[in-house]
């Protein structure tokens, strides 16, 4: 009876962790000449208060993200890598699997609430003018595609851009409501996964889905 009532605890559990949804409260602000500053608070779903508070590493930017990236832990030194591009094949069936994973993500979202200030100048005042008309088009168009599904946006965000003729970059403050499934990410996860053991094997000689003769 002890170990009947542990595995429906755990199928219960697995249950949950799969569909059971979780609220984000999401911060981030950019500003040039400063590293990312973001925070975001994770609570399962039932749950009224913010949850367990999860911050940027303090001194993150993009140079030492491609860094820690591009570069492999051997021994005592750190041995770095190029990145070689494989058969068009293989970037073809990952872009595909990108897409699948990404959609099956998707499909456990729910946007609360979407709101942001971007401002932005690139020293040129009729490129900063006219980056500042074709942004906002591109938005209402990015903005029909899950209008029509009707699913992901529970309210129409509210995203602002601004130009600045007087300085040169970029900065973004965003703030972002919304609901996930794990069970959905780990899916995600696992088929992008799946597709590179499938193509490890293939390199190896490894025939997948048949079985070797036995002479």
């Amino acid at each position: 009876m002890t170990a009947l009532g542990f595995i429906l605890g755990i199928a219960i559990f697995l249950f949950l962790l799969w569909f059971w949804p979780w609220r984000v409260e999401l911060e981030l602000r950019l500003a040039p000449g400063s590293p990312p500053w973001g925070r975001a608070w994770l609570a399962p779903g039932l749950y009224s208060g913010r949850g367990w508070q999860v911050e940027l590493p303090a001194g993150l930017t993009a140079a030492s993200l491609a860094e820690n990236l591009s570069t492999w832990n051997q021994g005592r030194g750190r041995k770095r890598r190029r990145l070689r591009l494989r058969s068009l094949a293989w970037l073809t069936g990952l872009y595909r699997v990108l897409v699948t994973a990404v959609e099956r993500v998707l499909v456990g979202v729910r946007i609360y609430h979407l709101e942001g200030r971007l401002r932005f100048g690139t020293g040129d005042a009729a490129l900063t003018a006219l980056l500042a008309g074709i942004i906002p088009g591109l938005g209402a168009l990015a903005w029909q595609i899950p209008q029509r599904r009707g699913r992901q946006f529970r309210s129409r965000p509210d995203l602002q851009v601004s130009p600045d003729f007087n300085h040169t970059g970029l900065w973004l403050d965003l703030w972002c409501i919304f609901t996930l499934a794990p069970g959905h990410i780990i899916s995600g996860i696992l088929r992008v996964a799946g597709y590179f053991v499938r193509s490890h094997l293939r390199r190896r000689g490894v025939v997948l889905g048949q079985r070797q003769s036995s002479h």
